[in-house]
């Protein structure tokens, strides 16, 4: 099955990154092509944190900062983590709601959080952004930092809108494992992928 061509379609598709990084499968799904059902799939069989990740140039157009930035340049050093565990630094931003959601956490309203990032993603403009959206929310926003810097799951998923023609912006949720609470294996996220039709690749295969 074309992973590319699958994720331009607007479905869902699985990524191992690597067995020398987080060893993680993520559900990854293009955020234009979000919809509360997709969503509550993410929540309901992935079962971690659902993050839209960011391309660097429209992240930088949003005037979106790194978290552990915020935090070194408001006195918290010592919050602020220099290199993650599995090597690299983070890609987390902020979180956001869309200013038309009540909440912000049930389905319909991250759909909606989600779709109108994509939009923005595609045209940035900091007005519009601050328009549209309030700080902190339910969505976590990750910035990518491009695969010849960062492999993580944030760069390839973006990774796979590029090659897809879309806008850099996708949902990315980590699987895990509902019997032990650890990372999904790839042999079960294979199967998974079989049982629901949906693509399945390593990193490396992007890479």
């Amino acid at each position: 099955m074309d992973l590319i061509r699958e994720f331009a379609k607007g479905r869902p598709v699985l990524v191992f990154d690597s067995s020398d990084r987080e060893a993680e499968v993520d559900f990854m799904l293009a955020a234009g092509a979000v919809t509360p059902k997709l969503l509550a799939q993410m929540r309901e069989d992935a079962g971690g944190l659902i993050c839209v990740a960011i391309g660097e140039k429209p992240a930088k157009a949003l005037k979106l900062p790194f978290a552990a930035d915020l935090l070194r340049k408001n006195g918290q050093r010592g919050l602020g983590r220099e290199k993650m565990p599995y090597g690299g630094q983070s890609a987390f931003s902020l979180t956001v709601n869309h200013r038309e959601t009540f909440t912000g956490i049930p389905d319909a309203d991250r759909a909606l959080s989600i779709t109108a990032l994509a939009k923005l993603a595609a045209r940035p403009s900091r007005a519009a952004f601050e328009k549209q959206f309030y700080a902190p929310g339910h969505v976590q926003l990750l910035i990518g930092r491009g695969l010849k810097q960062r492999q993580g799951h944030t760069e390839l998923s973006l990774e796979l809108c590029k090659r897809a023609g879309l806008p850099e912006a996708a949902v990315v949720c980590e699987m895990l494992d509902s019997k032990t609470g650890r990372a999904l294996t790839p042999a079960k996220a294979k199967a998974y992928a079989l049982r629901h039709g949906l693509a399945f690749a390593e990193g490396k295969q992007l890479i």
